[in-house]
């Protein structure tokens, strides 16, 4: 191992994961008219409005993991609840016809989602995260049958999605030179996503960063660590303004000392308002910190942290405000929030099912009266697209 690779940058390095996207780009199909609300995108939409959870939530469990596979270049609303219903021979051929520079990203991502989605097979590591995940539940009958109705919604729509996936043509080229025209009309997006494919990424990605593209800034900032720790500081604090992700990580990076002397007040601080915004990680860490008993949060559910950050009771957190933190996380996963992270949606009910056992009354009524602030999930449910 080299010398330099401390905990610290290890913490860095799961970013890549993350980051990295696989390149499947497809070929511009000719020009259509826009995605047409078929019958099917119209049921989705009006789920979405129905009073049943048991309705609403497949519906919304989609909608949040649609929007993490396209982040930094989202798609409307209505392209969203139309590539929910399958229809992506449609999608793919609006992207392409489209002359809007934030269209070549958007194929980029759909060409991944294909591949990761659409294949009709199911990898190991799918499946085995599925099962840890409802392994993690078996005890608790309810969360049970919620998990199992949010799984069921992504394999009923990854059957949906599989004609349509067949049916399209990706081919790396077509794609290449639609990103790098985008990226020559100044779409951060396109820039970053060209990086990620680039034998010598620095100068893409700086192009990006420098455009406020928020996955660019924290990829620098795992490039410059190493050598240039200042420098790496800076984009990621650049990076934590734009993004909930990014902002916990930061977080995590003051508790763990990643620039110095660890700052607990002040990774608190960066914490809170990460999870305020959704950030999966950073409410990990929070309704788990001082207390092993609440569960560690699945690695394979945390987009920026390869391992979990040390020392979680300096944060200094009362029972009572860490229960309110595991509430949140819990109502958010309960509401589909997470989308296919299912090991975090059962980790966030197992943790607050955890603390209602060992807490005492008084502190699950604190907890509770911080947690029952409507505004409170607000934030983390617009950002995680399940509002």
């Amino acid at each position: 191992m080299r010398p330099w690779l401390t905990p610290a940058v290890l913490l860095l390095a799961g970013i890549a994961a993350y980051l990295l996207w696989p390149s499947h780009p497809e070929t511009p199909p000719p020009p259509t008219a826009a995605v047409p609300r078929t019958e099917a995108a119209r049921q989705l939409s009006a789920s979405l409005a129905a009073a049943p959870d048991q309705t609403r939530v497949p519906a919304t469990v989609l909608r949040a993991a649609i929007g993490r596979a396209f982040a930094g270049a989202p798609l409307t609303q209505s392209q969203v609840l139309a590539l929910a219903a399958g229809q992506v021979v449609e999608l793919e051929r609006e992207l392409g016809s489209s002359s809007l520079a934030a269209a070549a990203p958007q194929l980029y991502d759909l060409a991944a989602l294909c591949a990761a989605e659409g294949g009709g097979t199911a990898t190991d590591s799918r499946r085995d995260s599925e099962h840890a995940a409802l392994e993690a539940l078996a005890d608790q009958p309810e969360a049970l049958t919620l998990l199992r109705a949010q799984l069921d919604a992504r394999h009923s729509w990854q059957m949906r999605i599989q004609p349509g996936c067949a049916a399209t043509t990706f081919e790396d080229r077509a794609i290449h030179e639609r990103l790098l025209a985008s990226a020559a009309a100044g779409n951060a997006a396109s820039l970053e996503r060209l990086a990620a494919a680039d034998s010598q990424p620095l100068s893409r990605m700086t192009s990006a960063a420098l455009l406020g593209d928020a996955r660019a800034q924290v990829r620098l900032a795992l490039e410059t660590l190493p050598s240039q720790p200042t420098q790496a500081r800076a984009w990621l604090e650049a990076g934590a303004k734009n993004d909930a992700d990014a902002l916990g990580f930061y977080g995590g990076c003051l508790l763990s000392g990643c620039f110095g002397a660890p700052d607990p007040a002040a990774a608190r601080s960066a914490l809170e308002t990460a999870a305020r915004r959704g950030s999966r990680y950073a409410l990990g860490v929070l309704a788990s910190a001082g207390s092993d008993a609440a569960g560690r949060w699945p690695i394979s559910g945390v987009p920026f942290a390869p391992i979990p950050a040390r020392d979680p009771d300096a944060l200094g957190l009362d029972p009572a405000a860490r229960y309110a933190w595991a509430a949140l996380a819990a109502t958010l996963a309960r509401a589909g929030c997470f989308g296919f992270e299912f090991e975090t949606t059962a980790a966030a009910l197992a943790t607050a099912a955890t603390l209602e056992r060992t807490l005492t009354a008084g502190e699950l009524a604190a907890g509770r009266a911080i947690d029952s602030d409507p505004e409170r999930a607000a934030a983390a449910r617009a950002r995680l697209g399940c509002d």
